[in-house]
């Protein structure tokens, strides 16, 4: 079971860092409550998304 935690502890720490490398709001602590810095973060994933997305299209 305890493998299984620290790979997939791998591989979000991983994503974060590719996302706080793209994103700078991801580099330092956020002064921000809760609800805000979950907004934050998540429009952080869509817009990486959307990045990754209209890349691959535009390469077709």
């Amino acid at each position: 079971m305890f493998k299984g935690l620290s790979r997939a502890r791998r591989f979000v720490e991983y994503a974060f860092g590719i996302c706080s490398s793209v994103f700078r709001v991801l580099r330092k602590p956020m002064l921000l409550t809760s609800d805000t810095a979950e907004l934050v973060v998540m429009a952080c994933v869509y817009l990486h998304n959307f990045l990754r997305k209209s890349k691959t299209l535009k390469n077709m």
